[in-house]
C-alpha cells in the first residue's frame, strides 16, 4: 500500500500476502468487461493524488523463486516507480527473487542520521 502507481493496485487489493518476500500479479479487466468477470474493484493511487476505481479480474501470489509468463502487450510494475512493457509478439518470464537489489529507506535513513547529529 505505500506505492503510487501501477504497484499500487496489488498493494491494494486488502491481502495480507501469504510470506513476507510474496509478490502479486494482478490481471486489470477492461472497463467494459461485465461486472460478473471482474467482481472486485480496487480504489488505488495510481499517480500522485489521483484514486481510481481499477476492475481487477484476477491476482495470484507468487513465492521466492516462482516463475510468471506475461503474454505481450502488458505492464510490469517494479516497485511504483518502474514500469515495463512487454512488446507485441513479445512473450516474458519473470522469476520472484527476494535477495534482490539493496535499497535505502530514505525516511529511516534521515531519522536516524537525526538521531545522531542530536546525540553529538
Amino acid at each position: 500500500p505505500g506505492t503510487v502507481g501501477l504497484s499500487a493496485i496489488g498493494g491494494h487489493l486488502g491481502l495480507a500476502p501469504p510470506a513476507a518476500t510474496a509478490a502479486v500479479a494482478v490481471t486489470i479487466a477492461a472497463p467494459e468487461t461485465p461486472s460478473t468477470i471482474h467482481p472486485r474493484i480496487v480504489s488505488a493511487p495510481i499517480a500522485p493524488g489521483i484514486i481510481v476505481p481499477v476492475p481487477v479480474s484476477e491476482h495470484i501470489w507468487l513465492r521466492d523463486g516462482d516463475t510468471f509468463d506475461l503474454p505481450s502487450g502488458v505492464a510490469l510494475a517494479l516497485d511504483g516507480e518502474r514500469e515495463l512493457m512487454t512488446r507485441t509478439g513479445e512473450t516474458w518470464q519473470v522469476r520472484v527473487v527476494a535477495a534482490g537489489l539493496r535499497v535505502v529507506a530514505v525516511e529511516q535513513a534521515l531519522a536516524a542520521y537525526a538521531q545522531m547529529k542530536n546525540a553529538e
